[in-house]
């Protein structure tokens, strides 16, 4: 007897030409972009705010022999290794092209709609696919990001692929198979952005409530986890090993509370007096640069010196505005959920409606299948709190609610579509000669 399908492996078979058609769309959207704004063309350091040298650099010191090393010369973990390993295989197979590097970023930033689509589809149904899959492809957060040489869109993907994995193990939980592939796919996703160890961090919370039975939920829990472990734990052991410190990343001081992003705290009627830390003497790290390229009247100190003066500064800053941190999470919530502009906002406050409404209908229904979206937000929030909430870092925290508001949006039109049926038939009732 043929096993039943799984409503994953029904929206998989039923709806390709749909996904492929958001694929192309998507695809079409940001390659129309990036040649309208030449950024396919452009040099490093053009686009997503100077971070693509760091990730260029690392690529080509990987392909030239020299180790995992920003300028050739002095090993760093200053990034996590998931993009860019996945950059220098792009550029052993291409050369180092950055327009080929930034199509290959296109082309699975478009790919990533097409899978958030198939989730839609297989958790809220058809027309919840179809919108959450339209809203992706024209999202005007990813399209520009998209041909940016930096691990968001691979990160992306990868959540994308642990949120169907997780949509396989509600349907088919004895599945050790989609487990452990589940756990591997969150080990990869981590190594490309290690905020998602906030997510990892939530799975055995995830197991609890799943299984209501501490047993399996310890027994799920590992099979889920220890890949993760399996994973990362090559990286942390290397940089013991060449640099002396159990790092997983080194930029965490940089980013701590998000204290030197002025966007987090630029609504002063929020943040009223908040003071960040003073950037007189603002250190530099030597592996940023070749020796050649080091500026005499600049303090350059090691990595491990920078992150942990960085972190230092962050710390301060929160010490010397304590009376202004209620504040200082409303302002991050706020930067979450909306933006600091006004267009940004228009555009923005109709998905959160349509979020909180789906939010709510999900909550009320106790399906275990959303488990998996609410690890998302809740990791997403966090990261908010604990970094800063920049559009380019919260993208999984923005996917699960654009899937959410989607499910909400089709639910008040199913909604209304009732009412209009319902006063139709009321309408023809009173209409129809009584004979």
């Amino acid at each position: 007897m043929a096993k039943p399908s799984s409503a994953l492996g029904l929206a998989f078979r039923q709806c390709r030409g749909t996904s492929l058609a958001m694929i192309v769309l998507a695809l079409a959207l940001r390659i129309g972009v990036g040649l309208a704004q030449s950024t396919f063309t452009a040099e490093p350091n053009r686009v997503a705010g100077g971070d693509e040298p760091s990730y260029v650099g690392i690529a080509g010191s990987l392909l030239s022999g020299h180790g995992y090393s920003e300028n050739g010369e002095i090993p760093t973990a200053y990034r996590a290794p998931g993009y860019p390993v996945f950059l220098a295989l792009v550029f052993l197979l291409f050369g180092k092209s950055l327009v080929m590097a930034r199509l290959v970023n296109v082309l699975i930033s478009s790919l990533t709609v097409g899978a958030i689509y198939l989730l839609g589809v297989s958790v809220f149904g058809r027309r919840a696919g179809l919108f959450a899959g339209f809203a992706g492809a024209v999202y005007p957060y990813w399209i520009p990001l998209s041909a940016a040489v930096m691990p968001e869109s691979l990160f992306l993907i990868l959540v994308c692929a642990v949120l169907l994995l997780f949509q396989r193990i509600a349907e088919r939980p004895t599945s050790w198979r989609t487990h452990l592939a589940c756990g591997l796919t969150m080990g990869l996703a981590t190594l490309t952005r290690p905020e998602f160890c906030l997510f990892v961090l939530l799975v055995p919370a995830w197991a609890m409530f799943f299984d209501r039975r501490f047993g399996r939920a310890l027994g799920r829990s590992a099979l889920l986890v220890l890949p993760v472990v399996f994973c990362v734990a090559p990286w942390v052991a290397r940089n013991y090993v060449v640099m002396g410190d159990f790092v997983f990343s080194s930029n965490v001081g940089p980013l701590l509370w998000g204290v030197y992003n002025p966007e987090t705290f630029g609504d002063r009627t929020l943040m009223g007096d908040w003071k960040p830390p003073r950037h007189d003497a603002h250190p530099y790290r030597t592996g940023e640069y070749p020796a050649a390229l080091l500026q005499p009247d600049l303090r350059y100190v090691s990595e491990q010196e920078y992150n942990r003066q960085q972190t230092h500064r962050a710390v301060e800053a929160i010490r010397a505005n304590w009376s202004l941190m209620p504040r200082m999470m409303v302002a991050k919530l706020n930067q979450l959920a909306l933006s600091a502009g006004a267009v940004e906002n228009l555009l923005r406050l109709p998905v959160v409606y349509c979020f909180l409404l789906g939010l709510g209908l999900l909550v009320v229904s106790g399906d275990r299948r959303f488990l998996s979206l609410y690890l998302v937000l809740a990791s997403g929030v966090a990261a908010a709190l604990l970094f800063y909430a920049a559009p380019r870092l919260r993208m999984p925290f923005d996917m699960v609610v654009l899937l959410i508001a989607s499910y909400g949006l089709g639910e008040q039109l199913r909604v209304l579509e009732e009412r209009r049926g319902r006063r139709e038939t009321a309408w023809d009732q009173r209409e129809r000669p009584h004979g």
